[in-house]
């Protein structure tokens, strides 16, 4: 039985075939390096900020340089965003304040409404007995009236 040849392309057990892969690898990335730096040359001239010549620079250079304006940019980001985080943070300090102030301000309101309370049995509790008061007095009145209408029956009768 006869053992099928692998597809092209396909990794092959000797070492041969590995050195070939790497040398072949090696050529692309060489090549996709070449075309970066000419694509990069082109696109630091067409820039409207200046820029240092890219065309002098190595990949080397240019990838640091590359990660240096991308690690600016986070960096000014970053920024932002505490920036953000502090006003957020001075407004819910802010807010926070004004709550305690409004609790306050209900707890003395609440302690006035106690008072308010306080007076308002008072006065019905007043009221009540000046009530009972009046009833008395009215009573007493009576209690005159007829004494005196008695005593003036009786001075009609002494007189008549």
């Amino acid at each position: 039985m006869r053992v099928p040849a692998p597809p092209a392309g396909a990794p092959t057990s000797s070492p041969k075939g590995r050195f070939d892969k790497q040398r072949m690898n090696n050529a692309a990335a060489q090549k996709e390096a070449a075309q970066a730096a000419a694509e990069a040359k082109a696109w630091g001239t067409l820039s409207t900020q200046p820029k240092a010549d890219v065309s002098t620079l190595s990949i080397q250079q240019f990838s640091a340089k590359m990660f240096l304006e991308a690690f600016s940019e986070k960096g000014k980001r970053l920024g932002e965003l505490a920036n953000k985080i502090r006003d957020a943070q001075n407004k819910i300090a802010a807010r926070e304040l004004q709550c305690k102030q409004m609790e306050a301000e209900v707890s003395q309101h609440r302690m006035d409404m106690a008072h308010l309370d306080l007076d308002l049995e008072w006065h019905k509790t007043a009221l009540a007995g000046a009530e009972d008061r009046r009833l008395e007095l009215q009573n007493d009145q009576r209690k005159l009236l007829s004494t005196l209408h008695g005593k003036m029956y009786e001075m009609s009768d002494i007189t008549a």
